[in-house]
C-alpha cells in the first residue's frame, strides 16, 4: 500500500482494530439496499459529513453488498484523509481502497465456462461486470492520490498507470458504468494535458489514447450534470469538485505576466446557475468565470457542505476575496470539528510537548491539519502574522501528523522573521531539514534546500523570507486583485528591500532584487519589473548558493514580461535559458517547468496570431486558450535530464 515494509503490519493492525465493523460476514445479508439508499450514504460522504456516513454505514451494513459497503468506506476514509492530511489517515485509506480494488478484481474474475460463454455473447454487455470494473479504477485513483499525499512518488505513478488501464478498458456502451467511466477518462485526459510529453510517452504503454484538454472537461461537465438514477460511487460530485481543482490548477501554472487584462465574465448559458453574487468579482479573466461557474453548480448540488464550502473558500483567495475566504474557512473548520475531529483537536493528537512526539503520532484522534493550514495561509497573506503563527505551531510540530509539515515550518519561520522573533525563526528553518529527513519526499527535500539559504540571512534580511514565500505560492496574485492591499504591501517591504539590496551578501541582494521585480510585475510596472528581473540574471552569473533559484525564476518572469511586449522570439529564449538550468541545482521546479509549459503554449498561440495562421489545431483542440492553458506537447521541454531521471526512478 506505499507504506514501509516494517509499518505495514502495524498499519493492518490498526485498521482491523479501527474498521472491524467494516467488512461484515456475507452470510448476515437480509434484503439488499437498493441504489437510492447508496446513493443517500455516498451524499454525506462527499459532503464531508464523514460521521453520519459512517454512522449509516454502521445502521445498514446487514443490509448492503459487501462490495458497496466496502467502497463508501474506503471513500469516506479517503476524504477523511482529504480533509485532515493526516499521514495515519492516508496510509489506512491506502489500504481500504487497495483492500476494495482487490474485491473488486476477484469478483470480476472469471470462470472457464464464463469465459466461453462470454466470446458467443461478445456483442452484448455485461453491466454488472463493467460496473465493478468502474468501482475497481476509482479506488486505484484514489489510492493513487493517497500515495501522492505521502510522496511515494514511484508507487504514485504507478497507480495511476494502474486507473488509466482499468478506466481505458470499461465499456463505452455500459450505461451503469458511463459516469465513472466519463469521470475518470476526463480527469486524467485533463491532468496528462498538463505533464510534459515524455510523461505521456511513457503512459501511452498504457493505453494512453491522447485525449485533449478540451476533450477531458467535456467529459466532466457531462457527467457533472448527468441524472442517472443508478448508484454512480460519487462520480458526478467528483467531477464538480473536479472541473473546480483542475481549473485553478491550470491558472496557477499560467504566469501572472502572460494572462494579461482580465476580460468582463461571460455570462452564464441559460438553466445553469448563476455564479454567487458575493464572490462574483467585477471584472473575471475566462478561466476566472468558468470557475466560479463551477462552483456555483456544486453548490445547487451539495449547498454549503464541508467540501463544497472548502472549495469556494479556495477560489475566493485566489480572487483575491480574503476576508471572505477567511471566513468560508472558518466555516468549513467548525464543520470538520463536528464532523471528523475528536474532542482533542485543540491540541493534536494528545501533544504533551515531547519533542520527538513518537508516542503522540500513534494516537487514535483526528485533526483537520489541511483545512486549519489553509486558515494560517490566509492569515499569512494578510500579513497577519501574529495569529498565522498561533494556527501553525500546533501543525509544524514534529509530533503533528500532517504530510505537509515541511510547508508548515516553512510558513512559521517566515511569519516569525516577519514579526522579528529572530532565535524562533531559526530554530524553525532548522526543523525543515529535520522533518525532510523523516519523510523522504522529495517536496520536502526542496523546502530543505530552500530554507538552507535561509539560514545564512542576517536577523535583519529575515523578514525577506516572507515576500519570497508570497511570491512562491502564489499569494501576490491574490494580493494584487486588490490595489490598495498591494499598495500597503510594497510600502512595507520597501525599506528592508533598500537596505537588503546595499548589502554584501549575494543571496539577500539577488532576493531582494527579485521580489521587487515580482511587485512590480503584480503592479503591471512592467518596464521596472524587466529591469529587475534582468538586474538578477546579470548579477548571479557564475556565482553558487545552496539554493541557485533566482536565474531560472528570474527568466521565467522576464519571458513573461517579453512576451507581453510583444518580443516574442526574446520570450522564447528567456524560456529557454530558464529550462536549461539543472533542476538539482534549485528548489520548486516542478513549478518553474509546468510554468514554462503553460508559457510556451502561450508564446505558440501568439506566434500564430502574429502570423495571421490563427490559433494552432492543438489550441482549437482545447490544449490551450488564452488563459495560458499547458498542453503536452511543448517543444524542447522533454531533455535529456528529465529522461534520465525517469529512467533511474524506474
Amino acid at each position: 500500500a506505499g507504506a514501509a515494509s516494517d509499518e505495514l503490519p502495524k498499519l493492518n493492525r490498526s485498521c482491523d482494530r479501527r474498521y472491524s465493523w467494516r467488512v461484515p460476514d456475507a452470510g448476515l445479508r437480509v434484503a439488499a439496499m437498493d441504489d437510492k439508499g447508496c446513493t443517500r450514504i455516498s451524499r454525506l460522504v462527499w459532503s464531508g459529513d464523514i460521521a453520519a456516513a459512517e454512522e449509516a454505514l454502521r445502521k445498514h451494513e446487514n443490509r448492503m453488498n459487501k462490495r458497496l459497503f466496502l467502497l463508501l468506506s474506503a471513500h469516506a476514509a479517503f476524504v477523511r484523509a482529504l480533509v485532515t492530511g493526516d499521514e495515519r489517515a492516508a496510509d489506512e485509506a491506502t489500504i481500504l481502497l487497495a483492500e476494495c480494488e482487490k474485491l473488486c478484481a476477484s469478483e470480476r474474475s472469471s470462470s472457464w465456462g464464463e469465459w466461453a460463454g462470454s466470446l458467443l455473447s461478445s456483442k452484448k454487455v455485461n453491466e454488472t461486470r463493467e460496473a465493478v470494473l468502474a468501482q475497481q479504477a476509482l479506488c486505484t485513483l484514489m489510492r493513487c492520490t493517497m500515495l501522492g499525499a505521502r510522496q511515494h512518488r514511484m508507487a504514485a505513478a504507478l497507480a495511476m498507470r494502474a486507473a488509466f488501464k482499468l478506466f481505458s478498458s470499461i465499456d463505452a456502451r455500459a450505461e451503469e458504468a458511463a459516469p465513472i467511466r466519463e469521470f475518470g477518462v476526463g480527469f486524467l485526459g485533463v491532468l496528462l494535458s498538463l505533464l510534459p510529453k515524455f510523461i505521456v510517452r511513457i503512459l501511452a504503454v498504457a493505453g494512453y489514447s491522447g485525449l485533449t484538454e478540451k476533450q477531458g472537461f467535456e467529459m466532466l461537465e457531462r457527467c457533472s450534470t448527468h441524472e442517472r438514477t443508478t448508484f454512480d460511487g460519487g462520480a458526478r460530485w467528483l467531477s464538480q469538485m473536479m472541473l473546480i481543482s483542475l481549473r485553478m490548477l491550470k491558472a496557477d501554472l499560467s504566469q501572472t505576466a502572460t494572462q494579461g487584462s482580465p476580460a468582463p465574465a461571460a455570462e452564464s448559458p441559460d438553466g445553469r446557475p448563476e455564479p454567487p453574487k458575493q464572490v462574483t468579482p467585477s471584472k473575471l479573466s475566462k478561466a476566472d468565470a468558468a470557475t466560479l461557474q463551477a462552483v456555483a453548480v456544486l453548490q445547487a448540488d451539495l449547498p454549503h457542505t464541508l467540501l463544497s464550502d472548502w472549495l469556494e473558500a479556495l477560489v475566493l483567495r485566489r480572487l483575491g476575496r480574503l476576508p471572505d475566504a477567511l471566513e468560508k474557512m472558518d466555516a468549513v473548520i467548525a464543520f470538520a470539528s463536528r464532523s471528523i475531529e475528536t474532542e482533542r483537536h485543540g491540541a493534536p493528537n494528545g501533544s504533551n510537548g515531547d519533542p520527538n512526539g513518537d508516542a503522540n503520532r500513534d494516537s487514535a484522534a483526528w485533526q483537520a491539519y489541511r483545512v486549519r493550514f489553509q486558515q494560517a495561509q490566509l492569515l499569512f497573506i494578510l500579513r497577519q502574522y501574529a495569529d498565522c503563527v498561533s494556527a501553525l505551531q500546533p501543525l509544524a510540530a514534529l509530533e503533528s501528523r500532517f504530510t505537509a509539515r515541511a510547508m508548515c515550518n516553512v510558513h512559521l519561520a517566515a511569519a516569525y522573521g516577519a514579526l522579528g522573533r529572530c532565535v524562533e525563526a531559526r530554530e524553525t528553518i532548522a526543523r525543515v531539514k529535520t522533518v525532510a529527513k523523516q519523510s523522504k519526499g522529495q517536496m520536502d527535500e526542496q523546502l530543505a534546500q530552500r530554507a538552507a539559504g535561509w539560514l545564512t540571512r542576517d536577523d535583519a534580511f529575515l523578514p525577506l523570507c516572507a515576500f519570497e514565500i508570497m511570491y512562491m505560492m502564489h499569494y501576490l496574485k491574490a494580493i494584487s486583485r486588490e490595489p490598495a492591499r498591494l499598495s500597503s504591501l510594497r510600502s512595507e517591504v520597501q525599506p528592508v528591500l533598500e537596505a537588503a539590496t546595499a548589502a554584501p551578501e549575494l543571496e539577500v541582494k539577488l532576493t531582494a532584487m527579485f521580489v521587487s521585480g515580482a511587485l512590480a510585475l503584480n503592479a503591471e510596472e512592467f518596464n521596472l519589473a524587466e529591469l529587475k528581473f534582468r538586474s538578477v540574471c546579470e548579477t548571479a552569473v557564475g556565482t553558487t548558493l545552496p539554493d541557485c533559484w533566482h536565474i531560472p525564476f528570474a527568466q521565467l518572469e522576464l519571458g513573461g514580461v517579453l512576451m507581453l511586449k510583444g518580443d516574442l522570439d526574446g520570450a522564447a529564449a528567456e524560456f529557454k535559458k530558464a529550462a536549461a538550468v539543472p533542476q538539482a541545482s534549485y528548489s520548486f521546479h516542478s513549478w518553474l517547468a509546468a510554468s514554462i509549459r503553460a508559457s510556451r503554449t502561450k508564446l505558440r498561440s501568439l506566434k500564430n496570431e502574429k502570423a495571421g495562421k490563427g490559433p494552432s489545431t492543438r489550441a482549437k483542440e482545447g490544449g490551450t486558450d488564452a488563459d495560458g492553458g499547458a498542453s503536452d506537447d511543448d517543444d524542447g521541454d522533454d531533455n535529456d535530464n528529465d529522461l534520465l531521471q525517469l529512467k533511474e526512478e524506474d
